[in-house]
């Protein structure tokens, strides 16, 4: 019987030799990917993430439903965080004045937006403000990669934080371009893999496999929102803690009026 399960053992080993099972593929770049960190991250959860040549790091565990996620407790949580509201405020003092300056018109679309600060100090600057999240609110409800805006179009787009939540991050970004008018912006706060060496992989503070599926690095961001068809009108790597998250990148992006333009 011990040799026979010997056996059993050596033929499983041999065809895990002969048959490896398929590695996961980058959902940026299409490239097989080796490569992986173990982490537990702040949930307690563990979890085997995937690091691309390209910069990108994936992983591709099935997390929770939304609705476990996305509920009061989660709401509560973002407004206790330390001088949260401080936070949106100087996130606005910071950039909201030059992306004024940069498009004419005044239509807001805030995606993912959790608690409607940014809509609403928006509006009472004149903007015509809006949201969509999978919380449900008094905006627009549902996957922001789905949901189906008619004939809206909007002159200012912030992904604040949620880029990384999606499976698609390119099919958001492409919507987003489709969703602006000529000259409208584009803002992008969201991990930046590429800070990682300088933090350790610990103190890099955003590993979350319940909410996260792809974070970036700077260099490949870039490049992905360029082939799309956004012109990089600002960047930086933001490791600034009076903003809400930090080791993290900004980058404001346009779609350009015309060919000449870009």
């Amino acid at each position: 019987m011990n040799n026979l399960i010997k056996e059993q053992k050596i033929d499983q080993q041999i065809d895990q030799l002969l048959n490896p099972p398929p590695k996961p593929t980058c959902p940026v770049c299409q490239s097989a990917v080796k490569m992986v960190y173990r982490v537990q991250d702040g949930n307690g959860d563990k979890c085997v993430w995937f690091n691309c040549h390209c910069g990108t790091i994936f992983h591709i565990q099935d997390g929770l439903e939304p609705t476990k996620v996305y509920d009061d407790k989660y709401i509560k949580e973002y407004q206790d965080r330390k001088g949260c509201l401080d936070r949106l405020e100087y996130f606005r003092r910071i950039y909201l004045p030059t992306i004024e300056e940069m498009t004419y018109g005044r239509r807001f679309l805030d995606v993912g937006f959790t608690i409607p600060d940014h809509i609403e100090a928006l509006g009472k600057r004149g903007w015509i403000a809006t949201g969509i999240d999978l919380i449900s609110n008094d905006y627009h409800t549902g996957d922001f990669a789905e949901y189906d805006f008619g004939n809206q179009r909007f002159d200012f787009i912030l992904l604040g934080q949620i880029l990384q939540c999606f499976k698609n991050p390119l099919k958001a970004l492409k919507k987003c371009y489709g969703l602006l008018n000529m000259g409208g912006v584009i803002f992008i706060t969201t991990p930046d893999t590429e800070i990682i060496p300088m933090t350790g992989l610990i103190d890099w503070g955003h590993w979350n496999m319940r909410e996260h599926r792809v974070y970036w690095g700077e260099r490949k961001l870039l490049e992905e929102l360029f082939k799309i068809g956004f012109k990089i009108r600002f960047y930086k790597k933001n490791l600034h803690k009076r903003f809400m998250y930090w080791n993290d990148l900004h980058i404001l992006a346009t779609k350009p009026y015309t060919k000449e333009d870009e």
